[in-house]
């Protein structure tokens, strides 16, 4: 009977490992951290980044999801829920898609890169705008609403100014507005994590029976809605499963 070799002599461990410099904070992955410039190198600087990130079966499965998409196929999903536990990738996989397309050029020649395009079956990544927006950053009184955060990072001033009016009033723009807005864009993507963190801080923004959180997540209804029937166009967000369980919110 053969006896499975030991971890060691399989695989030879990064140097920091090697060399006892190991940092167990790089194991915090924060899209927010790294949209603002902020935290571990590994996690801010593409090739860095995918030089520490083996591309398993599953998260190549993803991303070729996400490349067709965004490139105009019709194989993609939409919309994409992710749930796990805390630690499951989620976040590790959101980071991974703002990567690879946030800077096409400077990745391209990346080897993993290149490969999953190849086996994409697709010349080159493709371009699209991306929108990250993170729960735990957001100030849910004075930052502008979900809806008016993913519409100025896709197109600035001038596709904000869409949904200006539904921003500053915290109500939800229905489909139709959603809709005009993404074909306004073109080719996208949407990062949504810790959302959950958000709808908690939100739900405190209220007056009568209205809240700021009823509204977000009107929003997400009608952004899935609209969404489906654009093909260039994938929408992604994140639950942890245990904060849902803790909060007592199924959304």
């Amino acid at each position: 009977m053969s006896t499975l070799k030991a971890w060691r002599q399989v695989v030879t461990p990064h140097e920091d490992i090697r060399h006892g410099r190991f940092d167990a904070s790089v194991f915090a992955a924060d899209l927010g951290e790294v949209m603002a410039g902020r935290g571990a190198v590994d996690y801010r600087d593409p090739a860095a980044f995918f030089g520490k990130t083996f591309l398993t079966k599953g998260l190549a499965d993803v991303l070729t999801g996400v490349v067709r998409r965004a490139a105009g196929h019709k194989d993609g999903e939409p919309v994409v829920q992710m749930q796990t536990p805390f630690g499951g990738g989620k976040t590790h996989t959101l980071l991974t898609i703002y990567h690879l397309l946030n800077d096409p050029k400077n990745v391209a020649n990346l080897a993993p890169v290149k490969k999953l395009i190849a086996d994409a079956e697709l010349k080159t990544v493709p371009n699209a705008r991306v929108a990250c927006i993170v729960g735990t950053a957001m100030n849910v009184a004075s930052d502008r609403t979900m809806w008016g955060e993913i519409a100025y990072q896709l197109g600035g001033d001038s596709l904000y100014k869409l949904v200006e009016k539904e921003d500053l009033a915290k109500t939800a723009p229905g489909s139709n507005l959603l809709g005009k807005m993404f074909e306004k864009c073109g080719p996208c993507v949407i990062l949504m994590d810790e959302i959950l963190v958000y709808l908690v801080k939100a739900e405190k923004i209220r007056e009568g029976d209205w809240t700021l959180r009823g509204s977000t997540l009107e929003d997400r209804t009608s952004a899935c809605g609209s969404r489906n029937s654009l093909w260039r166009s994938t929408k992604w967000h994140t639950w942890d499963l245990r904060l849902l369980g803790y909060h007592g919110m199924y959304v």
